[in-house]
């Protein structure tokens, strides 16, 4: 009966843990800018290590132009462009580990 309670108790542990905190800076912006160019900074643990993945169906009008990676793991930086009749929303990015 104590292993059964032991299990679950490990999995929780060990998802609750899993997940990488992720931070974008600047965490807001919006359409209509003089540059079209944005660049954001995210941080987090080995980042760089991990793969950014967006849906441009989800999110017309927003391409990623590059993605910039340096030496330090836990930065990287993504280079956006949004067009000029792109509407106002949320942008949901993907990084998978």
């Amino acid at each position: 009966m104590k292993k059964l309670i032991l299990l679950p108790l490990l999995f929780l542990f060990y998802f609750s843990f899993s997940q990488h905190e992720i931070k974008i800076y600047p965490a807001n912006w919006w359409v209509g800018m003089k540059n079209p160019h944005l660049q954001l900074m995210l941080h987090g643990k080995d980042i760089s290590r991990g793969r950014v993945e967006f849906d441009p169906k989800k999110n017309p009008g927003i391409t990623i132009a590059s993605i910039q990676k340096i030496k330090n793991p836990d930065y990287l930086f993504l280079n956006l462009n949004i067009a000029p009749n792109t509407k106002p929303g949320n942008i949901k990015l993907n990084i998978h580990f």
